[in-house]
């Protein structure tokens, strides 16, 4: 096996054996979800769109649908 390969395939050892990467435990990753949520908002309120539970949301391609489950949070209805 190469270095370059053996190197990568360390690296991908050590991230599997640890927290998830993207847990909302560590705190990075909590502060990436906290400035989605506030510019999401920021851009509805911009729009006039202050009460979100009249809403239907479609969320397209972003992943495991975490955008769309913290709007289920605020009431809105998505369409999933």
């Amino acid at each position: 096996m190469s270095d370059d390969l053996r190197q990568m395939a360390e690296r991908y050892a050590r991230r599997e054996a640890g927290m998830s990467r993207y847990s909302l435990l560590q705190p990075d990753v909590w502060q990436l979800v906290q400035e989605r949520q506030r510019a999401i908002l920021q851009g509805l309120s911009a729009r006039g769109w202050h009460d979100v539970a009249g809403l239907r949301l479609v969320e397209v391609g972003c992943g495991a649908g975490a955008t769309c489950w913290s709007s289920c949070a605020r009431a809105s209805h998505p369409a999933i």
